[in-house]
């Protein structure tokens, strides 16, 4: 039997009144095709995530990823998460025009973190995230919905990252991730020069992959971007507490993954 306070909670709407609907209109002006996503279908999808997010102080990063939410809805193709109304043909212009919203941007965080990418090579990073997100959220196979834990943006970064990591792995695959097997100095305060400081970073890449989607996003900010815990909360609209609550879950899976790798690392919350 549920509790006052459960049923409170299961009562409580999506989004504070009138936000689906803005939601929606913003994002048909900005080019999602109008009726593409109803009112309703965005309550459903939206509920889990949102419905205890929307305070005064998130309200505008949170309206943000509920914007999200309703381009990611039109892009999806899987038919049995569709109403009567879709069409492959408007889940694809959705998709093009979300590349021609969003790609400028990843590009251009993908060259300022990785200069030694190039310009080109950058670029093909950012371009295979859309691919991995639209195999991974909307394709006809997709396995996982997209539910708003985050900007759409801020999920193509952290993919287009792990590609420029990748990218720069197949530049250089002699490097080893064991620090006693590699030839170059250490540093006059005892670490590892910059070459196993990479091979580091693509390593931790590799098993940050095998962490849950919400976990990763956090997980990503702390220890690859080196993100102070209360930015992040701010970033992806979610509480300190919650922000903590991964981070000690991912330590432990990251901390085996890279044994494995024959890497011993000590990530700090």
């Amino acid at each position: 039997m549920a509790t006052i306070s459960e049923t409170t909670r299961a009562d409580r709407p999506a989004a504070p009144p009138g936000a689906l609907e803005r939601a929606i209109e913003d994002a048909e002006r900005a080019g999602v095709p109008r009726g593409a996503v109803s009112v309703q279908r965005l309550g459903e999808r939206s509920v889990r995530t949102f419905r205890d997010a929307w305070d005064e102080d998130a309200h505008e990063r949170v309206y943000g990823r509920l914007v999200d939410l309703v381009w990611s809805l039109a892009c999806e193709q899987r038919p049995d998460w569709q109403e009567e109304a879709f069409s492959p043909e408007t889940a694809n212009s959705t998709f093009d025009a979300l590349v021609t919203r969003d790609l400028e941007a990843v590009h251009a965080f993908v060259l300022g973190r990785m200069p030694a990418l190039g310009t080109e090579a950058a670029l093909d990073a950012a371009m295979d995230a859309f691919a991995r997100a639209f195999q991974a959220y909307w394709s006809v196979e997709a396995k996982k919905a997209f539910r708003g834990q985050s900007r759409l943006r801020t999920l193509l970064c952290t993919i287009a990252h792990r590609e420029g990591v990748r990218a720069l792995d197949r530049k250089d695959e002699t490097v080893s991730l064991d620090p006693a097997l590699h030839d170059g100095p250490a540093a006059a305060d005892g670490s590892q020069d910059g070459s196993f400081g990479d091979a580091l970073q693509r390593a931790l890449a590799d098993c940050l992959d095998e962490l849950p989607p919400k976990r990763q996003l956090v997980a990503t900010r702390r220890w690859e971007y080196e993100e102070r815990p209360a930015d992040i909360a701010d970033a992806l609209g979610i509480s300190r507490p919650a922000v903590s609550n991964h981070l000690n879950k991912a330590r432990p899976a990251l901390e085996t993954c890279l044994n494995g790798k024959g890497i011993r690392w000590d990530g700090e919350a």
